[in-house]
């Protein structure tokens, strides 16, 4: 990774935005980051931690300026892997309330992929961003900073420091505890997973109880006993389904023919009644030929009756009407003599209403237009009114705006200041300002300083606290060292006897081995077993044996007693031996450590009232090994950090006397100058003409404002004046307007008249003329209209009426006609003068019914008399009982129902069997993954064995410390142009190859300050690339932050040399120091202004050497 551009806005001292060109900056390999102390320079690398993390090494949470409200960081940068890649990455921060008391919150955040003149938004979240930035570098913040950043006081000091702390060095940069407590806990909650798996699989298993291949084979066996008892049962269903069909089919054809015989003699008994119903259907059908003409006689007989009665009541109407048309025309004669008289007069007067209506509507619009006029006039005189007054007051105003302009540029002539006195005042005014800075720092130095050294007096109990314990384990483990070789002796000097007499019991062992062989042979054999010497069966004899104190089983079995004691003595020494090993081990390093160095040290700590207690008789109990090793760490740790506390100590109280003399250097030139120019205090001086100044600038503001205000009226004036010209003309010609709207009004009035009043409501009388017109028109239509309604319906009727005479007289006539055909018909189908047709008279319905009535009788008959013939010509001589065919159809369903029962069975037997193999399969697949997961159970425990302690933790740091040291020696060797290399010893300690001197062999404290630095700086460089290694992209560049302050200026030339060859183009390296001496040999430099009093914050500028 390769930083192009960084742009950076409120962001510690820096207010505005701030951009940093990496590109130029990184453009001759090295480069230099110069500024004061607290003038912001690590503020930039803060920016570049802000705009990837979001977070800063400190882990500081307001890092906004304290004038400002938010802040915004831009960071562009390059990573190459197959090709290079320019990525942006942009975040603002602000406080979450809006003020500083409240934590500053990422309120956005965004990062772009630049491919060209594309752009790809990777992240537009602030934690996405995050994410993606770990992804693309694969370094968390942490990790970036300490391979950005290379602190090179601390590496000085890695360098220096023992075996032990600087293995407890590396666990912290490394962060190598997860290979000891974390990786404990991994491989616990491993085992209790494998635990709880196998308790699970143990829970299953109990579920597949039952589930075994033998149970399976006899289900297949049921199930093949079944098949066969199914085949036999089909072939015995196939008998007797042919014979039920035989029997079944005759017993059919019997049960059909016995219901057919008894419809054949229902049959008979209905013959008569059909005979009869014949007879009937036939007179109904004659009958029903008479019905139209019965049904026409009747109705023309009908419409003879209705003709006359409707003949009567015409001719009534007729004479009504008549009578009624007599009276209407009478009326209408009348109505329209009075029309012609009446209606000529009105016309008239309606004409002499409607001219002088319009007379007067012209006159009535004149004078509203002469009131609208006149009123126009009156409302201009008011609108001129003011006008004239206010024209009169900005006279007024334009005569004392005018002196007011006068006497403030007098005032300004008068309140003129010096370039020369303002500048000795802010002259003056910086040096107290400075003055108060530094007294403030001073003031703050020592407030820390104080706080230091409490600080320092509290650590240094605690350490003490820390050395008492870890001189007691000392003590400790002394006495366990002793005690284990007094007990080491022991028990060799044990086994030496034992061993002894070991000996003494095989030669015994061998030696009646060899005089009582015979009698051995003897009591292997056997009676009747070949013997192997003489090839005779044994027989079994009583035969006198030889006394011997010992027995050969006597012997071997102390011979066996004797291996076990040899055997437990040899591992009661191989354990001491081992803890020897590790006392060994621990005691040189507590010594080291403890700076135990005489005999009386050892002496005075042996002492110890607690120690005191402990006899031979009282063993000391076995220590806590790991318990030691952590306190010897601890001890290491607090030891480092509180040399670091008192050199910062020294360090700061170095700084606070410089900063008492800068201070008492300021106060005398601060008083010198204030008694040369007679000023008592120059920031109230130039306070007071700040003010002056401001006045100053208020008055010439309002300078301005009054000569603009002037011109304003000026303007205002002059268009008031045009103003009041037009309203006067406007006034003028609205009279002469006036005047000539009364003239006509005049001549309109002699128009209307005599006989009309001027007041007299127009309207009104000409709607109420117009109204008489229309009663008249409108009575005149009413008569006329009646009339007419009157001789129409006359007419009408007259029609009407000669239509209904001839009418009547034609019904007359159809009616004789109809009654002699009908007479003719009735005599020709056969009924007799007297008789009524009318009482044989049959629904169309009624005749239908009983028509299928009859045809349905003879076709049934005739179809059952077929069906009997059939069906005996079918059955012939054959016949069944009831009970035969009822046999025959239990013994077919018994069948059918026991291969059912057979078939559900198998269909059972079937599922069984499969569920039965699935069950087994997965029972075999549980068994090997149970067998899999306790192997897995087996070697988490040997991994949580083989975990236990710190010793894998010491063997990744003694593996890191060697990669660091192959790693720096290659470095080293190329800084110092193969002068020197760094190497390891057997004690884990770094020492250097001269090989300028022949290869010599040097302690890493024999080192001059400039070999030191370039060894150190080393060392540095391998850390960086050894974290790097967790990264997915090479950073192609670093800082060093330390180091440059204490250098001479032959060291600083040496140092500065060892840079110049390390920088390459894939590398660059900046240094961050506010020593100016180093800033001529850098050849491009980033300088940091601190705030000056226009309070605009820290500013960067680029130079080059």
């Amino acid at each position: 990774m390769r930083p192009l551009q960084l742009k950076l806005t409120g962001i510690n001292s820096y207010r505005e935005e701030q951009i940093i060109d990496f590109e130029t900056l990184t453009s001759q390999g090295l480069f230099g980051i110069f500024g004061p102390t607290g003038s912001g320079k690590s503020s930039i690398l803060d920016a570049m931690t802000l705009a990837l993390y979001a977070k800063l090494p400190r882990d500081t949470k307001n890092f906004i300026n304290t004038n400002e409200k938010k802040a915004n960081v831009s960071f562009l940068f390059s990573i190459t892997t197959d090709k290079t890649r320019k990525y942006l990455a942009e975040r603002s921060f602000r406080y979450h309330t809006g003020n500083s008391a409240s934590t500053v919150r990422n309120t956005t955040g965004r990062l772009i992929l630049y491919e060209g003149d594309t752009e790809t938004v990777l992240a537009d979240k602030p934690t996405e961003v995050t994410n993606e930035c770990i992804r693309l570098l694969g370094l968390t913040s942490e990790d970036f900073m300490r391979t950005v950043v290379l602190p090179q006081g601390q590496f000085s000091e890695f360098l220096r420091l023992k075996n032990k702390e600087r293995r407890v060095m590396l666990q912290r940069i490394f962060h190598l505890e997860k290979y000891g407590i974390e990786l404990t806990g991994k491989i616990a909650r491993a085992r209790q997973k494998q635990d709880l798996l196998l308790s699970t699989l143990s829970g299953e298993k109990k579920g597949y109880e039952d589930i075994s291949s033998q149970k399976l084979s006899s289900l297949k066996k049921e199930k093949k006993e079944n098949t066969k008892q199914c085949a036999t049962l089909s072939e015995q269903l196939t008998v007797l389904e042919k014979n039920f069909e035989k029997t079944n089919e005759l017993f059919s054809l019997q049960q059909e023919l016995s219901p057919l015989e008894e419809q054949k003699k229902e049959n008979e008994k209905k013959l008569s009644s059909i005979k009869q119903k014949e007879k009937q259907l036939d007179t109904a059908k004659k009958a029903n030929q008479l019905r139209s003409f019965s049904d026409q006689v009747s109705q023309t007989k009908s419409i003879c009756e209705e003709a006359e009665k409707r003949l009567q009541h015409i001719q009534k109407e007729v004479d009504s009407l008549h009578i009624a048309f007599e009276a209407a025309k009478k009326a209408y004669d009348e109505v329209h003599l009075s029309q012609k008289e009446t209606l000529s007069a009105l016309q008239k007067e309606e004409q002499l209403l409607e001219n002088s209506l319009s007379t007067i509507n012209t006159i009535q619009s004149w004078s509203k237009s002469q009131k609208d006029y006149e009123r126009q006039n009156q409302e201009l005189l008011k609108t001129l009114s003011p006008l004239k007054e206010r024209q009169q007051s900005q006279l007024k105003k334009e005569e004392d705006m005018r002196k007011q302009i006068e006497n403030i540029e007098a005032e300004l002539d008068a309140d003129k200041v010096t370039a020369e006195k303002k500048a000795l005042l802010e002259k003056g005014n910086i040096m107290e300002e400075n003055y108060r800075e530094k007294h403030q720092n001073y003031t703050t130095n020592s407030e820390v300083l104080s706080d230091l050294k409490a600080k320092i007096i509290t650590e240094k109990e605690a350490f003490t606290l820390k050395k008492r314990q870890l001189e007691y384990s000392y003590i400790q483990l002394s006495h366990r060292l002793s005690y284990l070789e007094k007990q080491h002796s022991d028990l060799t000097e044990k086994l030496t006897d034992f061993r002894e007499k070991e000996t003494q019991n095989k030669q015994q062992q061998k030696l009646l081995q060899q005089n009582h062989m015979a009698q051995l042979l003897r009591e292997e054999l056997q009676e009747g077993v070949v013997c192997p010497v003489c090839g005779i069966p044994y027989e079994k004899h009583d035969l006198p044996t030889e006394s011997s104190p010992f027995s050969l089983k006597d012997l071997e079995e102390t011979q066996k007693n004797l291996e076990k004691n040899i055997q437990q003595l040899q591992n009661r020494i191989m354990q001491i031996e081992k803890e020897f090993a590790s006392l060994n081990t621990q005691l040189p390093n507590l010594k080291e450590a403890l700076e135990i160095t005489t005999q009386n040290d050892l002496s005075d700590m042996i002492s110890a009232p607690d120690l005191q207690k402990k006899t031979p008789n009282n063993p000391p109990i076995v220590p806590d090994y790991s318990a030691i090793s952590r306190q010897h760490a601890e001890y290491l740790q607090a030891k480092g950090h509180l040399q670091q506390q008192e050199n910062q100590y020294t360090e700061q109280n170095t700084l606070l006397k410089e900063q008492h003399a800068t201070l008492q250097n300021y106060v005398e030139k601060i008083f010198s100058l204030r008694k040369e120019n007679n000023i008592e205090n120059f920031s109230i001086a130039l306070k007071n003409l700040r003010n002056r100044e401001e006045h100053h600038q208020k008055q010439e503001k309002a300078l301005k404002e009054k000569r603009l205000s002037l011109e304003i009226l000026l303007s205002e004036k002059e268009s008031l004046s045009s103003q009041i010209i037009s309203l006067e003309n406007e006034s003028s010609s609205l009279t002469a307007t006036i005047d000539n709207c009364k003239k006509v009004i005049a001549e309109q009035t002699e128009k209307i008249p005599k006989q009309f009043s001027f007041d007299m409501d127009f309207p009104l009388a000409l709607n109420k003329v117009k109204e008489k017109q229309e009663n008249i028109k409108t009575c005149f239509s009413k008569a006329e209209k009646v009339y007419q309604n009157k001789q129409k319906e006359l007419q009408q009727k007259r029609e009407e009426l000669g239509s209904c005479e001839s009418t009547a007289v034609s019904s007359h006539t159809h009616l004789k006609q109809m009654t002699q055909l009908y007479q003719n018909q009735k005599n020709m189908l056969g009924f007799k003068e007297e008789e009524q047709p009318e009482c044989y008279y049959m629904e169309e319905i009624q005749i239908n019914q009983l028509h299928n009535e009859i045809d349905t009788y003879y076709t049934s008959a005739r179809k059952t008399e077929e069906q009997i013939l059939y069906l005996k010509n079918k059955l012939g001589n054959r016949h069944i009982e009831e009970e035969d065919w009822r046999r025959q159809k239990e013994e077919r369903d018994s069948a059918r129902n026991q291969i059912n029962t057979l078939t559900s069975s198998l269909l059972l037997l079937d599922h069984q069997i499969q569920e039965m193999t699935e069950r087994l399969t997965e029972k075999q697949k549980l068994e090997e993954q149970w067998e899999k997961e306790t192997h897995k159970k087996d070697m988490i425990k040997e991994l949580e064995q083989l975990f236990k302690g710190n010793a894998f933790i010491e063997y990744v740091a003694q593996a890191k410390l060697a990669y660091i040291a192959r790693e720096a020696s290659v470095i080293l060797s190329k800084i110092s142009g193969g002068n020197y290399t760094l190497e390891i010893n057997e004690s884990a300690e770094f020492i250097i190859r001269d090989n300028k001197n022949g290869g010599a062999i040097r302690p890493s404290d024999t080192l001059s300050g400039g070999e030191m630095f370039i060894t150190s700086l080393a060392l540095a460089l391998a850390l960086s690339s050894s974290i790097q290694l967790n990264g997915a992209a090479p950073l192609e560049f670093f800082f060093l932050d330390e180091g440059f302050g204490s250098l001479d200026d032959d060291l600083l030339d040496t140092v500065m040399n060892s840079l110049e060859q390390l920088q390459s183009k894939k590398r660059s390296i900046g240094i961050i120091s506010h020593v100016e001496a180093i800033q001529t040999r850098v050849p491009v430099k980033l300088l940091v202004t601190p705030s000056d009093l226009s309070q605009k914050g820290s500013q960067i500028t680029l130079e080059y050497s």
